[in-house]
C-alpha cells in the first residue's frame, strides 16, 4: 500500500525534515501483513499492519495538502499528478506480471476473477468488488491474486473526496479540526453499526474505514498548526515543553497497543469495530512521540527497517500473489518452504520494483508526459481486465480447454438459499407449496445446500410424486446449532438464523425436521458438550410437538475428492509443456471415508437415540463396499473436498427421497397449481396445469 511522499512530496515540503522513523514504521506494517498472510496461525492479528498503513498516509499525505493550502499553492492536477506517479508504476507492474502467469496457470472461473480484479485495481474498487464476492462458493474469488487491492483502493476513494473538502473547508475558514474530527467520529460510529450487521461489509466499505485515515489526518493538522511540521526534527511533546521521559512513553505505549492487535486478535475477530483502536491508537502515538523518542529512533530509524519501510509499497503489492500462485496451483495450502521462498522473492521483486520502476518514474524530468502515459496504460489495463471477465475467462486458453470439466464442477453448485435481513427469513423461492397438509424443513449448512437440485428434481413432473410442501432453509456456513460451531464470518448473524429457523419449525405444517451439516465440527468431543446439549434440548422440544427429526449424515469427505487436485497434476503437465487431462473413472477408498465419518457418527447416533431420531446415511448410495468414486468417465462429481455437485445430486442422492414420498397427499381433489414461489427460476418445468 501507497504511504510514501515520494520525491515529488519531499520536494513540496522542503522545509520538512525526512522521518526515517515513519519509514520504519511502514516496515511494521507491511511485514505484519506479509507474515500473516505467510504464517496466519503464527500471526493471526497481523491483518492490522493494513491499518496502520492508513493512519501513516493520512498523516504523510494530509501534510502535503495543509503545507500547500498554508502557502496558497495546492493544485488539484498536481496533486493527483503525484499520486499517480507514485502509485501506478509498481501497480501495472504487478496486476500485468498477474496476468502473464494465470494466462497459463488459472482456470476459467479462476482467470474471470483476476480479470474481475484487475478491472477493480485499475479502476480502485477492489474493495466493492471483494465486498461482492464473499459468498460461500466464491472459490476463485478468495484466491484472486489481486484480493489485497481492496486496502488501496479504500485509500484512494478517500483521496478523490477528501482534499476537496479540505480545499473547501480551507478556502471557507472553516475549522478544518472539527470537519475532520466530525467525519471521523461518524465513520467510526457507522462502523461499530455496521459489525453488529455485516461483517463483510463493515471490513470493505470506505465509510467504515475512514476514520483511520482521518486520525492521522487529524495528527497532521495538530502538529501544523502548532508549529510542529516547521522544525519536524523535533518531537510533539518536546515542543510542548513535555519531558523526553514522556516520548518515550508515548512511543511505548503505542507499540504496546500495536503488539497486543498483533497478538490479541485473528481471523475471527469482529474487524474493524473497537478492535481497530489498537492500530490506530497505537500509530498516532508513535507519530506523535517524535523522531527522538528511544523506540523511534534506535529501532524504527534503524537502516534494515526503514529500507523495508521504503520497500513496502511493491512490497505490499508483490508478496499477496506470490503466495496465491502455488496455493492454486497446488490445490492447498503450500508447505512453509514455499510460503518462506514466496516472502522471499516478494522482497526481491520490490527491490527491483521500487529500484529500477518507482525511483527512475518519480525522479524523471518528464513528468507530465509520465503522467499522461502512465493514465492511458491503466485505461487499458482496466480494458483488458474488463474483456477477460466478460469472456469468462478466455475458454479458448489452452490450459482452459484441458480442464473445462474440473471448472464446470467448480460452478456446479446448489446455492438456493432463503435471504435473511435484518432478523427476517424470506422464504420465497424456497418453498415447495403442493398444499398439502404436512411439510418437511430442510435446515443445516452448505451440505444441506447441495440437496437442493434434488428437492426440486423431486417437485418436478419428470419425477412423477405426489405433490408435497417442503421449505428448503439452509444457510452456508451456518452449522444448524444454537450459538458456536459456525464457520461463517457472519456468527452473530449465524445465531439469530438459527433461532429463526428454529422457531420456524415449530410451525404446526411442519411434520418433519431434516437436518444436514459438516457434521464432524458439531459431534466432536471438543464441541459436542457445549453445542450438544443446546442443540439436544431444541431438537427434544421439537419431538415433543410430534415432529420427526432426521439427521443426513455427512456424504464422502476428504481432500482427495477436489477437483482441485486433478487440476493440479494437469496444471503442472502444462507448464511442463506435457499434455494431460482428465480421464477415466477415479475413487477413494471405502475404509478411509467410514474412518473420516466414525468420530462424528458416533455422537451423532447418541444423540438420535436419545431423542427418537433417524439418520439418512449418503454412503450407502453414493459408495459401493470398498470404494466411493469421485470421478466417472473424466468428469469431478464434488465442488470441492465436501461438496457434491448440484448436477450429481439431482440424479443420484436418492436417499433423501423417503423424506417427502410419504407426506400426506394434498387437502382436496385438485393437484394443479401448485407453485415454488419463484418467479425467475427456471431450473425444471413446476408442476402446472398441464
Amino acid at each position: 500500500m501507497d504511504v510514501s511522499l515520494g520525491q515529488g512530496g519531499r520536494k513540496a515540503l522542503k522545509h520538512l525534515q525526512w522521518r526515517p522513523d515513519i519509514d520504519g514504521l511502514r516496515a511494521v506494517a507491511v511485514s505484519s501483513v506479509v507474515f500473516f498472510h505467510a504464517f496466519p496461525r503464527q500471526l493471526g492479528g497481523g491483518y492490522i499492519g493494513v491499518d496502520i498503513f492508513f493512519v501513516i498516509s493520512g498523516f504523510l499525505i494530509s501534510s502535503i495538502i495543509f503545507h500547500n493550502l498554508k502557502k496558497k499553492t495546492f493544485s488539484f492536477p498536481d496533486f493527483y499528478a503525484r499520486r499517480i506517479r507514485r502509485i501506478f508504476p509498481a501497480l501495472i507492474l504487478v496486476m500485468g506480471s498477474c496476468y502473464a502467469l494465470g494466462w497459463h496457470t488459472l482456470l476459467t472461473g479462476e482467470y474471470e476473477q483476476l480479470g474481475k480484479g484487475i478491472a477493480g485495481g485499475a479502476g480502485f474498487i477492489s474493495n466493492f468488488v471483494s465486498w461482492s464476492n464473499s459468498g460461500y462458493f466464491d472459490r476463485a474469488a478468495e484466491l484472486n491474486p489481486l484480493l489485497h487491492l481492496w486496502s488501496l483502493s479504500i485509500e484512494e476513494q478517500f483521496y478523490i473526496i477528501w482534499p476537496l473538502v479540505l480545499w473547501f473547508a480551507w478556502k471557507h475558514r472553516i475549522n478544518v479540526l472539527l470537519v475532520t474530527l466530525g467525519v471521523a467520529l461518524a465513520s467510526f460510529i457507522f462502523n461499530l453499526n455496521m459489525i453488529q450487521k455485516d461483517v463483510v461489509a463493515a471490513f470493505y466499505s470506505p465509510l467504515t474505514r475512514f476514520w483511520e485515515i482521518l486520525a492521522g489526518v487529524a495528527l497532521a493538522y495538530y502538529m501544523l498548526q502548532k508549529g510542529f511540521m516547521a522544525e519536524a526534527e523535533l518531537p510533539l511533546a518536546n515542543k510542548n515543553r513535555i519531558t523526553g521521559c514522556v516520548n518515550n512513553v508515548l512511543s511505548f505505549a503505542g507499540a504496546i497497543l500495536l503488539i497486543l492487535g498483533v497478538f490479541l486478535l485473528d481471523e475471527d475477530s469482529a474487524f474493524p469495530g473497537y478492535w481497530a483502536v489498537l492500530p490506530v491508537a497505537g500509530s498516532v502515538l508513535i507519530i506523535a512521540a517524535g523522531q527522538k523518542a528511544w523506540l523511534n529512533k534506535y529501532v524504527l530509524s534503524h537502516k534494515v527497517i526503514v529500507w523495508i519501510g521504503l520497500i513496502s509499497y511493491p512490497l505490499y503489492l508483490w508478496h499477496w500473489p506470490l503466495l496465491v500462485f502455488p496455493r492454486i496451483i497446488e490445490g492447498d495450502e503450500p508447505g512453509w518452504p514455499l510460503r518462506a521462498s514466496a516472502v522471499a522473492l516478494a522482497v526481491l521483486l520490490a527491490w527491483l520494483t521500487y529500484r529500477f520502476v518507482e525511483i527512475p518514474v518519480r525522479t524523471s524530468t518528464g513528468a507530465h508526459r509520465y503522467t499522461r502515459g502512465l493514465s492511458a496504460v491503466m485505461i487499458l489495463v482496466a480494458a483488458l481486465g474488463l474483456t477477460t471477465f466478460f469472456y469468462q475467462g478466455i475458454p479458448t486458453r489452452t490450459l482452459a480447454q484441458k480442464t473445462a470439466e474440473i471448472s464446470a464442477a467448480h460452478r456446479d453448485h446448489s446455492s438456493r438459499e432463503p435471504s435473511f435481513e435484518d432478523g427476517f427469513l424470506d422464504l420465497g423461492g424456497v418453498t415447495f407449496d403442493g398444499k398439502s397438509t404436512d411439510a418437511v424443513l430442510f435446515l443445516g449448512d452448505s451440505l444441506m445446500a447441495h440437496y437442493f437440485s434434488r428437492v426440486e428434481y423431486l417437485y418436478s413432473d419428470t419425477a412423477e410424486l405426489p405433490l408435497f410442501s417442503a421449505t428448503f432453509a439452509p444457510r452456508s456456513g451456518c452449522r444448524p446449532v444454537p450459538k458456536g460451531a459456525t464457520i461463517n464470518s457472519e456468527g452473530r448473524q449465524c445465531d439469530e438464523y438459527y433461532a429463526s429457523v428454529i422457531k420456524l419449525a415449530e410451525a404446526p405444517q411442519y411434520k418433519r425436521i431434516a437436518l444436514s451439516a459438516s457434521w464432524e465440527y458439531v459431534f466432536s468431543e471438543r464441541t459436542y458438550n457445549p453445542t450438544g446439549r443446546a442443540l439436544l434440548a431444541d431438537l427434544l422440544k421439537l419431538r415433543e410437538m410430534g415432529k420427526e427429526i432426521y439427521f443426513i449424515s455427512m456424504a464422502p469427505f476428504s481432500r482427495e475428492l477436489s477437483p482441485d487436485l486433478l487440476a493440479r497434476d494437469v496444471r503442472l503437465a502444462h507448464l511442463a509443456g506435457q499434455d494431460k487431462t482428465i480421464e477415466g473413472d477415479h475413487a477413494i477408498n471405502r475404509n478411509k471415508v467410514d474412518f473420516l465419518k466414525k468420530p462424528a457418527g458416533v455422537l451423532m447416533q447418541k444423540m438420535a437415540n436419545s431423542i427418537g431420531a433417524m439418520i439418512i446415511d449418503p454412503l450407502a448410495t453414493l459408495c459401493s463396499d470398498t470404494k466411493c468414486p469421485y470421478v466417472k468417465d473424466g468428469v469431478p462429481l464434488y465442488v470441492d473436498a465436501h461438496h457434491i455437485r448440484a448436477s450429481v445430486t439431482r440424479t443420484s442422492a436418492t436417499y433423501i427421497d423417503a423424506l417427502v414420498e410419504t407426506l400426506s397427499p394434498p387437502v382436496g381433489t385438485k393437484a394443479a397449481g401448485a407453485d415454488t414461489q419463484e418467479t425467475d427460476w427456471k431450473a425444471t418445468t413446476p408442476r402446472g396445469d398441464g
